[in-house]
């Protein structure tokens, strides 16, 4: 850690900062993009399985793809539920974390 502040120019890091901060927001752009594309897909896909009487997507199901609330099985079967049944407001669960062992009893 001291390595970075001690031995690396101020300058050049400011330069790989910028760097880095234009590199990561050129990845949100495109995921922003991508999930935009999903909500598209999931219209299209509700708008055939029920012949063209829902239309919509869901913002929360948009919401959760953008800030990475869900995990790959979840989507897989948002997806599977659309075109079967065309509810794009059915969602899976929330994606929660490890649940991490607590030591309590020695406290």
């Amino acid at each position: 850690m001291e390595f970075k502040y001690y031995n690396i120019p101020p300058a050049l890091r400011y330069i790989l900062h910028l760097a880095w901060r234009s590199v990561m927001l050129r990845v949100y752009e495109a995921h922003r993009t991508l999930v935009l594309w999903q909500a598209k897909v999931d219209a299209g896909l509700a708008s055939r399985a029920t012949g063209g009487v829902i239309c919509g997507f869901s913002r929360a199901m948009a919401l959760r793809r953008l800030h990475w609330k869900n995990n790959l099985l979840g989507e897989v079967l948002y997806i599977i539920n659309v075109v079967k049944t065309g509810r794009v407001h059915l969602l899976p669960p929330v994606r929660r974390p490890l649940q991490r062992p607590t030591f309590f009893f020695l406290f």
